[in-house]
């Protein structure tokens, strides 16, 4: 618990209690499934929550309510002093964020450097452990190539900094984002250049394998938001500037960038150094371990897959799927004659690749850098049905509905470009073909 009583010259808001229980307390809505016993929260999860400070609080605002409307009465005197059919006015402020948040909101197929990305989800392993409450806003600066100590390449690791919204509590290496820089969402106004962090875009993918994003900043905006992070690494600063709370202004880098940002921090009783000691916390003890467990999963899929330079079909599987499902892979046949660490390594044809008990791929045949002469067959071992959508460069979509316990077998050649998998409970898997 941080000591948010901390004497300060100007109230800043949201306050800093507020700003640490929307950062580590369960949210309201949150309680609230827990409260109705929603099957969708997972159980260790909701055990955690019942014994968090938030939930008691919660549980007896709700105990209180329910007492105060217990009167019959109450819900018609409401509804008497109601007028369903007056239309309340949205102020312009509101309508501003949203016009702001819609314009910022986009996909893209790959990511580059100045997007503002949207973290929605967690690694799966973590999935029954916690919750994602709210959105993580990362803004890219560049992709980290790196290889492991397995030889495995970790192609979606990008080095960028956190996104917020307390603009308020702005410092020197406060980056406040401004109209001129390009489009972003409200609620990643401010970079924290202060507070660099490594991510995982498989992380802010959708279902179709889409990055999502709330906001593309302009080339001239990130050469000086990096120019800012350099300063921020050394600590240089004006310090001719006072330390002004809740105020921004346009300043130079030692570059000769223009940037806004707020101003040095106090010597002491500083609102802003317990913000971001807090947003060190979230960075250290959130964003880093769901990062580093991400990296985890995918090194172990590919190291479980053990895919030969034969599959590239399997290849593409295994990278739709391997945050978002459980890919399996199954012997298909004993090799009496053979070396078996041999046959493992070199011929995914001897093996199945089952996804989340629900379907089953069998590779016939492989190629090894494209999907032209490749044959897979595909069985649902699920008691419902799959449906496949297939695209070719055309566009030209085609429709296959494979029953429960059915296979079908599937040929490819250069023409094709995607195959969308959908679940009978609507679950959505896009494998890209090229």
């Amino acid at each position: 618990m941080y000591n948010t009583k901390t004497p300060q010259v100007k109230q800043l808001s949201p306050s800093l209690a507020e700003i640490e229980n929307y950062l580590f307390a369960p949210s309201f809505g949150l309680c609230q499934l827990v409260y109705n016993n929603d099957p969708s929260i997972n159980v260790n999860i909701a055990n955690g929550i019942k014994n968090s400070v938030a939930y008691k609080n919660f549980v007896e605002t709700m105990e209180e309510q329910n007492s105060t409307r217990s009167n019959e009465n109450f819900l018609a005197d409401d509804n008497n002093n109601i007028n369903f059919d007056e239309e309340v006015e949205i102020p312009n402020f509101i309508k501003n964020l949203i016009s702001r948040r819609c314009a910022a909101s986009s996909i893209a197929k790959q990511a580059e450097a100045g997007q503002i990305i949207r973290i929605t989800k967690l690694p799966k392993s973590m999935q029954n452990e916690t919750i994602l409450q709210y959105p993580i806003y990362v803004l890219l600066n560049k992709k980290v190539d790196e290889t492991n100590d397995e030889n495995i390449k970790l192609d979606s690791i990008w080095h960028g900094y956190l996104c917020v919204s307390e603009t308020e509590y702005a410092s020197s290496f406060d980056a406040v984002l401004q109209e001129n820089n390009g489009n972003f969402d409200p609620e990643a106004a401010m970079v924290q250049t202060w507070n660099p962090i490594q991510v995982d875009i498989n992380l802010a993918k959708d279902s179709n394998g889409n990055i999502q994003l709330s906001g593309q900043i302009n080339t001239n905006a990130m050469n000086a938001i990096r120019s800012l992070a350099k300063d921020a690494i050394f600590n240089v600063q004006d310090n001719t500037i006072p330390s002004w709370l809740g105020k921004v202004a346009v300043r130079q880098t030692s570059e000769g960038f223009d940037v806004v940002t707020g101003s040095p921090l106090m010597k002491k009783n500083d609102p802003r150094e317990i913000y971001q000691n807090m947003y060190f916390k979230v960075a250290n003890e959130a964003i880093k371990p769901m990062t580093k467990i991400a990296i985890s999963e995918y090194v172990a899929q590919q190291k479980n897959m053990q895919v030969s330079a034969n599959s590239f079909i399997i290849k593409q599987i295994i990278k739709a799927f391997y945050l978002t499902a459980i890919l399996q892979k199954v012997r298909r046949v004993e090799y009496a004659m053979a070396d078996k660490n041999n046959a493992d390594n070199k011929d995914d044809t001897h093996y199945d690749f089952v996804l989340d008990n629900i379907v089953k791929f069998a590779l016939l045949r492989g190629n090894s850098d494209s999907i032209n002469g490749s044959e897979i067959e595909i069985t649902v071992i699920d008691n419902k049905p799959l449906k496949i959508i297939r695209i070719d460069d055309d566009g030209v979509e085609k429709e296959y509905i494979i029953n429960a316990n059915e296979t079908q077998r599937f040929s490819f050649d250069d023409n094709d470009i995607k195959m969308i998998f959908i679940t009978a409970d609507n679950q959505k898997f896009e494998v890209s073909l090229q």
